[in-house]
């Protein structure tokens, strides 16, 4: 009964993408069917820019790793700005975990 616009399906970091028009195929039945796209732990395992550059998904969720003590990191400041700013461009929300 639960509404599919309130379900996210979630690529994991662990999963290395081989056959981008495949998840492209099943990216795009998942939203016909009302469901959100997310990247999970991005910046950790095999997540890929390509991916998001090549089918971008409604959220990035942000590696733990990344964004802790990111207040006394210029480095990682930079990195997560540079994210922010593309995910901002192709309309994908940002998540930090």
């Amino acid at each position: 009964g639960l509404s599919h616009d309130r379900l996210v399906f979630e690529l994991t970091e662990d999963e290395e993408i081989r056959d981008f028009a495949k998840i492209r195929r099943i990216f795009v039945e998942y939203r016909a069917q009302g469901l959100g796209i997310a990247l999970d732990d991005f910046g950790a395992g095999y997540s890929q820019l390509n991916l998001l550059a090549e089918i971008p998904p409604d959220y990035v969720k942000l590696d733990m790793k990344l964004v802790r003590d990111i207040h006394a990191d210029r480095a990682r400041q930079a990195v997560v700005n540079g994210l922010r700013v593309a995910c901002e461009s192709l309309g994908v929300r940002v998540v930090a975990e």
